[in-house]
């Protein structure tokens, strides 16, 4: 597959760039409004870095932001990196955190952009335009570092702090052993979310362009 995009596909690339700069900039007016008179900007946004969430869609913005830019595929291994995290990112959010989730105001909007949009249009981008050879089972691996990396400095700064990201790695409402458990189990989750895309890229790759192992 060709790593120049065709005018569809940059359009396309760009609206998943747009799709998440929008929805990051729509939280940043809620957390701003959230702080009221004590909001600046730096402190937003160093409110905002707490959360995987926000990262990764700042992730995606760039990759294909990047790629609509230049009107070129980085190659395969970065949009199908992004889609994992975003895609498993929409995907813990509606299994573990949104039935506990209250949003109001204009974060609703962002809710939706980051945990839902953002994940289907890229989903969708990758799976219609993105090159998907050569991608092994090495690679989910490599992937999965980013949300283990992430899980560190979440608990660095948590507990420098005292302010945890998300309840599952919080040690002091759940305890060590179940955060490493949880830390391992998404680990897992991330690791075969990103074999089953390595898979879903070879099924639809032809055979002769296929890499051995």
């Amino acid at each position: 597959m060709s790593l120049t995009l065709t005018r569809p596909h940059r359009i396309a690339a760009a609206c998943v760039a747009l799709a998440a700069l929008t929805s990051l900039g729509i939280q940043f007016i809620a957390e701003g409004q959230q702080l009221g008179e004590a909001a600046t900007a730096p402190r937003v946004l160093w409110l905002m870095a707490r959360y995987f969430t926000i990262l990764t869609n700042t992730a995606v913005a760039l990759i294909f932001g990047i790629t609509a830019f230049y009107a070129r595929w980085t190659g395969p291994g970065w949009p199908a990196a992004a889609t994992v995290w975003i895609v498993a990112t929409g995907g813990v959010y509606h299994a573990l955190l949104a039935a506990t989730n209250v949003s109001i105001g204009i974060e609703v909007w962002s809710n939706v952009g980051m945990h839902t949009v953002v994940p289907v249009l890229t989903a969708l981008l990758w799976l219609i335009a993105a090159p998907k050879a050569p991608l092994t089972y090495l690679h989910p691996v490599i992937w999965t570092l980013y949300p283990l990396l992430y899980a560190i400095y979440a608990l660095i700064r948590g507990l420098i702090d005292g302010r945890f990201p998300y309840f599952f790695l919080d040690p002091t409402r759940l305890g060590w052993p179940m955060v490493a458990t949880f830390i391992l189990g998404l680990g897992v989750f991330f690791v075969l979310s990103g074999s089953a895309l390595v898979l879903i890229a070879r099924l639809l790759t032809p055979a002769n362009r296929q890499p051995s192992d």
